[in-house]
């Protein structure tokens, strides 16, 4: 299903008797949002509704209430059940009517034919019933709103409402999240630091959240982004409004892949666990280590996790003078034992496990350190490196991680990467195998 953008931007009152007749920069404010949104979640034009009242390249209704009102029943028929997630920015004028006893306070964006509290409850748009109304009628989703206006009391004005009316989508509800760039009876100053925070915390420029299933991938989340911006807006002793469909509720707005370091994979007490997930996500390995004695096992393993899909490429490294292996205690007799097992199942496994599979002895001092390269498909790298401490058994070694990506290497691990590609061609080679291609 699509992501979908739905923009209001309000910037011209030609008949507007009690408010400023124009808001400079309302639309371009506007525009740098769709813009954005285009470039960072590849939202397309047929899926973004904008209604401005000046000129834009993505504009395609204007801002009269019969305009919005338009546009809006357009969006409901096409994304209707067929909304992954909705994207609404609101701006221009805005008011707010008080709620009486316990009902909620309601805010209101005027439209462009708006000309004064006394006459024009015709022409302004309840920000809720809007809400409420894509939440009911798209399906179930996820909807995130931002809203720029002025949120000052209105005593005069008596609105009426949306007018609009929708079947409820067969799927279900949307969940929705809300920020306001004002608190409520305040004024929404007319400057872009709303937005512009907005999209710098798009940018990840807020605390992000780890994802758990890919290193180097983060999260922005709709809670961390509203932080961000309510401690810039605090900074100008200035206040924003949160809003959710649940007082805790969260989501995940956008991803970011971030090179540079990672977390080694650790098991539930806190030391250096087999590299399974690496084994299930990668396709591309180079594999540093004493006699990679524990390959087999792990092999077996992620094998059964991949549903038995081969890897690409594997090659194997281990010590080709194991009295300089960093396992205390460990007689080399037992060492020589461990790396020979391995060598033997590998080799005879080797039309099983991958593509291509080479074995190689190495020294050390060529390299300075053990260590695994990981490659995907999709040119994503992982590097691990621990080195040996005297007296330590290398298995518990500190070491480190680091991810990168084919639009945002990291010089570290190219480094890294550089320096076991040039060990390889040093070593001595003790079996290969390459699957032989069917004819064409």
């Amino acid at each position: 299903m699509p992501i979908r953008l739905l923009i209001i931007a309000v910037e011209d009152y030609p008949q507007s008797t009690t408010t400023s007749q124009t808001l400079p920069g309302t639309i371009s404010n506007a525009e740098k949002f769709i813009e954005r949104m285009e470039k960072i979640l590849s939202v397309k034009k047929e899926h973004i509704t904008m209604c401005c009242s000046g000129d834009s390249r993505w504009r395609t209704d204007g801002t009269t209430k019969k305009e919005v009102k338009k546009a809006i029943l357009r969006l409901l028929k096409s994304g209707s059940n067929n909304t992954e997630r909705l994207f609404v920015f609101v701006t221009g004028h805005g008011v707010m009517k008080s709620g009486l006893g316990c009902e909620p306070h309601k805010n209101y964006l005027l439209c462009s034919d708006f000309e004064s509290s006394n006459v024009s409850g015709d022409a302004v748009i309840d920000v809720s019933e809007l809400r409420t109304l894509l939440s009911r009628c798209l399906g179930v989703g996820t909807h995130v709103h931002f809203v720029d206006a002025c949120r000052t009391i209105d005593p005069v004005l008596v609105p009426e409402g949306l007018g609009v009316v929708c079947d409820s989508a067969s799927s279900g509800v949307a969940s929705w999240y809300q920020l306001f760039s004002a608190s409520e009876g305040a004024y929404a100053n007319t400057d872009s630091r709303f937005i512009d925070r907005v999209l710098s915390a798009l940018d990840g420029e807020c605390d992000l959240e780890r994802d758990e299933n890919q290193r180097g991938l983060y999260w922005v989340a709709f809670r961390k982004l509203t932080d961000a911006v309510r401690q810039d807006f605090e900074a100008q002793q200035r206040a924003v409004e949160i809003c959710s469909v649940a007082e805790h509720s969260d989501v995940r707005i956008r991803s970011l892949e971030i090179a540079g370091p990672t977390p080694t994979i650790a098991d539930t007490r806190g030391k250096k666990g087999p590299p399974l997930d690496l084994l299930r996500d990668y396709d591309d390995l180079i594999l540093f280590g004493e006699t990679n004695g524990q390959l087999p096992d792990f092999l077996k393993t992620a094998a059964e996790v991949r549903q038995q899909r081969p890897w690409k490429r594997i090659d194997v490294l281990s010590i080709e003078d194991l009295s300089s292996a960093g396992r205390p205690g460990v007689s080399i007799a037992v060492l020589e034992q461990e790396r020979e097992s391995m060598e033997k199942y590998v080799s005879e496994n080797a039309s099983k496990i991958a593509d291509q599979v080479s074995l190689y002895r190495y020294a050390y001092a060529d390299v300075g350190t053990y260590g695994s390269f990981w490659t995907k498909k999709t040119g994503q790298r992982h590097v691990h490196t621990s080195a040996k401490v005297v007296g330590m058994n290398i298995r518990l070694s500190p070491s480190s991680d680091f991810v990168d990506f084919p639009q945002s290497p990291h010089p570290t691990v190219e480094a890294l990467f550089d320096i076991a590609n040039s060990a390889i061609k040093q070593s001595r080679l003790v079996f290969t195998f390459t699957k032989s291609k069917d004819p064409t």
